[in-house]
């Protein structure tokens, strides 16, 4: 035997391990119950691997879908070491990104954007926000809120029908008012309906007349 034949003969197994260090599969089974979240993969034709663990990076965890792809390694080549070091479902992944965009999505749709411009997009049918100290915005925020918001609340127009015409009355004070075209039977007080704030914050086209309230005099 050549030296030549001999270096080769010795390589072989070294060989065979680097080309066997990476690998594609098919995520087929997902289990999420233990500190380790562990996948059943779908290597080779007929080839199934029970077991095996998925790293996820610090701070963010998530379940892939079953028939996700999978990029797994095989620790110093042995097969029997395998991990998933990336998993992914072309088909579900939010789609059109712009160059340095940055995506968190859900198979069913929604997701949250990081975009250009310092814009931030939270798209979803049902978003909920739970804490005991939720601040949102900064000094422009605030105002808007407490003065701006307010000041159209207190200027709106509720309308009060008695036996006689219908009479306006300016304000939110819930104070007896006064009526023309009638007596009324006693005191009319009327009651102040706060607009949507959401509604009043995003429709600049919104007018005091929109929130007009009908009161009967009892």
């Amino acid at each position: 035997m050549s030296l030549r034949s001999q270096i080769s003969a010795l390589m072989d197994p070294l060989r065979r391990r680097i080309l066997l260090m990476i690998g594609r599969a098919l995520i087929t089974a997902i289990s999420d119950e233990s500190e380790r979240q562990v996948v059943q993969l779908s290597l080779l034709k007929d080839e199934i691997k029970e077991d095996v663990e998925r790293l996820q990076q610090y701070g963010f965890s998530s379940v892939p879908v079953e028939g996700a792809e999978a990029l797994v390694a095989f620790i110093g080549g042995n097969k029997d070491h395998a991990v998933v070091i990336s998993a992914d479902n072309p088909s579900t992944r939010k789609k059109g990104l712009k160059a340095g965009d940055s995506c968190l999505y859900h198979k069913d749709g929604h997701y949250i954007l990081l975009t250009d411009g310092d814009k931030i997009q939270v798209i979803g049918e049902n978003i909920e926000v739970t804490g005991s100290n939720i601040k949102l915005g900064e000094a422009n925020f605030k105002k808007l809120v407490n003065e701006e918001f307010q000041a159209l609340f207190e200027n709106h127009i509720h309308l009060i029908k008695t036996a006689g015409s219908p009479a306006a009355q300016t304000g939110v004070s819930s104070s007896p008012a006064s009526v023309t075209g009638g007596t009324p039977p006693g005191p009319v007080k009327v009651a102040a309906v706060a607009p949507d704030p959401l509604t009043f914050l995003f429709n600049d086209d919104m007018t005091s007349s929109q929130f007009t309230d009908d009161t009967e005099a009892g």
